[in-house]
């Protein structure tokens, strides 16, 4: 079978610092920050290739690819005025070009190595001398100005400023890169920094959307999904749920405190009479608890740690126990 690909090139830095998560007919199939490229493997024939950022489709086009064209080559920029990612169709001998001076066959989709600018041309002894000489000599002519020219150009490159929409940006891919590893809560905390410092940015007003995006990566059960699990075998269950982060669902039954006093619990109805599914809070998180009452239907972030009694010093029954839980709008 024949391959056929796609290679989007992003070169340049220039404008918001945005990492875009690239579809292919509907399918993720890579992302595309700054200085970077992505090579999506594909078909002969018509696609639809689409630039999402912040959840919403910036940028979508339809693409022919004819049958014998193997590479098709995409670059990108983002315009420094607008933000926006702005696409052009590439020199196919562009995606084949090496260090080496290949150029593209069109005829026979074959890279084809240019003998002649393989050719080296050596430069005569004394004529290297002589360059070495003059170059010497004209290092030391500059004297302290020379040096006092690159401390200032040092000194205007560093005064060169990020405009707020760029900063925010370097932070929310900080935070994307905290929620990949789980670290929900410091992933969060960096959400609320950059709408507190940049609240007049567009990183800022879409951050709703964003922290949603995020979340949608972790498996979300209701609290009678995750018992009956345990409930069937609690042996698998452990082996497929324990130190998950995981999103979970319910109706509160109960509201506690454990631990000595140095968790608050809120316990959810789970389908079963005496046990329940267990979200466990730190005391940061008063606020948010307190304003609960039973009966209230919550969604809840955390890290499943199985049946009760492996971290706790009191006597919880057989709940399934979620840690280190934050409450979910």
């Amino acid at each position: 079978m024949e391959q056929y690909s796609i290679k989007i090139v992003r070169p340049s830095a220039s404008g918001p610092l945005r990492v875009y998560k690239v579809e292919l007919d509907g399918f993720q199939v890579g992302k595309l920050g700054s200085r970077s490229e992505l090579s999506i493997p594909t078909s002969a024939g018509n696609h639809t290739l689409s630039f999402i950022w912040m959840g919403k489709a910036e940028k979508t086009i339809q693409i022919n690819i004819p049958e014998g064209q193997h590479m098709t080559l995409i670059n990108s920029k983002l315009n420094n005025w607008s933000g926006k990612i702005e696409l052009e169709m590439g020199n196919l001998s562009q995606a084949t070009t090496t260090s080496t001076a290949k150029s593209f066959d069109k005829n026979n989709n074959s890279a084809v190595v240019n003998q002649t600018n393989l050719k080296k041309k050596k430069l005569h002894p004394a004529l290297i001398v002589l360059i070495v000489i003059i170059f010497i000599g004209f290092i030391a002519s500059l004297g302290d100005d020379s040096t006092e020219t690159v401390d200032n150009n040092s000194t205007n490159v560093q005064n060169v400023e990020m405009t707020d929409e760029e900063k925010a940006q370097t932070e929310i891919e900080k935070a994307t890169t905290k929620f990949s590893e789980g670290k929900y809560r410091e992933a969060l905390e960096i959400c609320n920094k950059v709408t507190e410092t940049y609240p007049n940015t567009e990183t800022a007003s879409n951050m709703n959307n964003y922290i949603k995006e995020q979340y949608a990566q972790f498996p979300q059960y209701t609290a009678k999904q995750l018992m009956a699990e345990y409930e069937a075998n609690i042996v698998n269950a452990d082996k497929e749920y324990t130190d998950k982060v995981m999103i979970v669902s319910g109706t509160v039954s109960r509201i506690d405190k454990t631990n000595n006093d140095k968790n608050l619990c809120v316990l959810l109805k789970s389908g079963t009479y005496f046990y329940a599914v267990q979200l466990n809070f730190d005391t940061s998180q008063t606020d948010a608890v307190s304003a609960l009452k039973e009966g209230d239907s919550v969604k809840a972030i955390g890290k499943c740690t199985g049946k009760s009694g492996k971290h706790f010093l009191v006597f919880d029954g057989e709940n399934v126990m979620i840690s280190n839980c934050l409450l979910i709008d």
